[in-house]
């Protein structure tokens, strides 16, 4: 399980790494605009990149799935577990897009309104 977390965080622990990697190269000097730095600054701002462990946690929490040992294999998860940890997978990738087919399956009520709240105030959200 907590390689498909790792997998769902990567790009924002990249755009972290890249932050520091560009704030290492100012302080050298070797890099007078900051243009990296500030590109990078962005980008994390715009996935959440400093709130995703929090979310990582708040998702596992509400689709049931916090008390499972995170070294556990997707194979041994339940029926109802998979597709939980994949709607997870989705909302901490923070795509632009989200297109969900029947994403309450599985979910009792505490998960279901957690995805709701978060569809609901979902960047780019249209009616």
């Amino acid at each position: 399980m907590d390689e498909v977390l790792l997998d769902a965080m990567a790009e924002h622990r990249q755009v972290l790494a890249r932050i520091e990697d560009a704030a290492v190269r100012i302080a050298r000097g070797e890099d007078e605009t900051g243009q990296e730095y500030d590109d990078a600054l962005a980008h994390a701002e715009r996935v959440g990149a400093w709130e995703i462990e929090a979310l990582s946690s708040q998702l596992l929490d509400g689709f049931g799935l916090a008390d499972i040992d995170r070294m556990r294999d997707v194979a041994s998860l339940s029926g109802g577990q998979r597709p939980c940890l994949s709607v997870a997978w989705l909302l901490i990738r923070s795509p632009e897009t989200l297109l969900l087919d029947e994403p309450t399956n599985h979910l009792d009520d505490r998960g279901m309104d957690l995805l709701a709240s978060m569809v609901v105030s979902w960047r780019g959200l249209s009616f």
